[in-house]
Formats: structure tokens, sequence, C-alpha cells
């Protein structure tokens, strides 16, 4: 038998929030190798992308937009900690109690 899961919205956003920063790298990124970490701690939930190509021009602010969005939600946030080759991005969300 299939047996069906549901996920909370906020066990979902993660999810979400790492398919749109993979797909912004394959669509932008030129990149040939990604490296994704995932750690939990008490607190929080921890998410490291890093990718070796191309990065950003420059930061305006506006990237990530919808990733900020979501993370509202999950008490969250999202940095870009190097804008430069290898790029690399790191986001945060608060574990529920």
């Amino acid at each position: 038998t299939t047996e069906i899961y549901t996920l909370s919205l906020h066990d979902a956003l993660p999810i979400l929030i790492l398919l749109e920063l993979a797909t912004n790298i394959i669509k932008h990124a030129q990149a040939k190798h990604c490296i994704i970490y995932l750690i939990s701690d008490a607190r929080n939930l921890i998410l490291d992308v890093e990718d070796d190509r191309i990065g950003f021009e420059e930061i305006t602010g506006k990237e990530l937009h919808s990733i900020r969005e979501r993370l509202t939600i999950l008490s969250g946030n999202v940095e870009i900690l190097n804008h430069r080759k290898p790029t690399k991005i790191q986001v945060v969300i608060a574990i529920e109690e």
C-alpha cells in the first residue's frame, strides 16, 4: 500500500526554498558544481548552498526576494555570504517548539 504524508507549512517551505535555490543555480549561475549543507541544532535549521560559477554582479537588496517572503512565515532569514565565485547563500529557519 502507498502511504500519504501531509506536511505542515512549516515543514514544506524549507523544501520549496531549497528547490528555488537549486532552480536559481540551474537557470542563472552556469555552475558545474553545487554543494548543499543541511544542518540542524536545537534552535535552527540551517541551509548552506554554494556554487562554483558566476555569482551576483552586484548586491542591490532585491535578490532572493521570494525566498525572503517565504522566510517571514518561518521567522527565518537568508543571507548572501559571498556574492562572487564561489557564491554562498545561507538560510536560517527557527525550529518550532
